[in-house]
């Protein structure tokens, strides 16, 4: 009888490259509706290859933030089953499967270096395509307001033009990648990505970008100028939320927001389904009272997103993968956190600004990027310390 170990094919130089260039290949082709059908087909076959030529470590101990994942998912399960719409909600969840796949390809590679060159070269195709795919719409529409590039570009990653602001929370890892000349890059991505925040109009983007840029600048400075950075920062971002809150769009949010909370008071334990909030906000919307006439099928803000459609608990997962992520990065912080690590935890921090006022469980690029991100620092850290163990 044949052992375990003989039934894995022997791994050759070849298979080594089988992971990386899948998930390079997914994440450039899935930003655009006409490259998503191959970038699934892509995406599937290499992962199954992988898996069959033994590149995925099925047997390593499930690590704390997979558990959260894993808590996380297992929530967004339960509140199918018990909301309005099961099949809807099952239906719009296609991405988590893409996650799932890009976790075992980035995370549980069994491969001997990390996989962050892939995931940053992935997604610096897909930036620039949808970057082109907008522009291109603009210059075939330029007297049509940005909203309507953004619908006419055929990204499916984008929705309306804040969208856009998922690049702000990648500039790290392309920062990283120039290892000596970090920050000088990290300031012209952001001269560079501002100059397109202001071309469409998209004030969030802005906002993200800059701390994204402040928070990964800081970690190359002295402590009082660090201190006194995100302190500057910090006085800008209330500024700007202060002015913002007159505009008709922070008022329709405010609308949003008192929605989903009132949808959650009428659903406290498991929501209305995953992705069914389109199908009830409206009655907790008087139209008398509308500002922004827009049909609006997302709160703009994911804890409440998450309270409303998944409820209590959605909110406990959403805690406890918090809490995962802040162990994570507390061990990491004690052991010697690296440059891969502090671009990846920026990123995420980059993403949960855009949790406050835009990000939504209905996003591919919330679903793909967020994953990514933490399966770099699961990545990573794996890598570091098998380092550590063989020296």
């Amino acid at each position: 009888m044949k052992s375990a170990a003989s039934v894995v094919p022997k791994r050759t130089v070849l298979d080594e490259y089988i992971a990386p260039t899948t998930i390079v290949l997914f994440l450039a082709l899935q930003g655009t509706d006409r490259l998503l059908p191959i970038a699934w087909a892509i995406l599937t076959f290499g992962s199954l290859l992988t898996a069959l030529r033994g590149g995925i470590d099925f047997q390593r101990r499930v690590s704390p933030i997979e558990k959260g994942l894993g808590v996380a998912l297992a929530a967004c399960l339960l509140s199918a089953a018990f909301g309005l719409d099961a099949q809807r909600s099952l239906l719009l969840s296609v991405p988590v499967l893409a996650s799932l796949l890009l976790w075992l390809l980035i995370a549980r590679g069994s491969h001997a270096q990390p996989r962050f060159f892939s995931v940053a070269m992935g997604l610096a195709f897909a930036a620039g395509l949808q970057s082109v795919c907008v522009l291109l719409a603009a210059q075939r529409h330029p007297e049509m307001p940005p909203a309507d590039w953004v619908a006419d570009a055929g990204a499916a990653w984008l929705v309306v033009p804040n969208d856009m602001a998922w690049i702000a929370c990648v500039l790290p890892l392309w920062a990283v990648m120039a290892r000596g000349r970090s920050l000088l890059v990290m300031l012209g991505l952001l001269a560079g990505f501002l100059v397109l925040c202001a071309f469409m109009q998209s004030r969030t983007a802005a906002i993200v970008t800059t701390a994204v840029a402040l928070s990964f600048a800081s970690a190359y400075l002295g402590a009082r100028l660090r201190m006194l950075i995100w302190a500057a920062a910090a006085g800008v971002v209330i500024l700007v939320s202060v002015v913002a809150f007159n505009a008709a769009s922070m008022h329709a949010r405010l609308q949003l927001w008192a929605a989903a909370w009132s949808m959650f008071l009428d659903h406290p334990w498991s929501g209305v389904g995953i992705h069914n909030f389109v199908l009830a906000y409206r009655q907790y919307r008087p139209a008398a009272e509308l500002i922004d006439s827009r049909i609006t099928p997302w709160p703009h803000n994911l804890p409440l997103e998450i309270a409303a459609e998944c409820g209590l608990i959605g909110v406990f997962a959403l805690f406890f993968l918090a809490g995962s992520l802040v162990r994570q990065a507390a061990a990491l912080w004690r052991t010697g956190i690296g440059s891969v690590h502090r671009a990846a935890l920026v990123g995420l921090c980059g993403l949960a600004l855009l949790a406050l006022v835009e990000a939504s469980l209905l996003r591919q690029w919330f679903w793909l990027l967020g994953t990514a991100l933490c399966a770099l620092l699961e990545n990573n850290a794996q890598f570091s310390g098998k380092q550590k163990n063989e020296q």
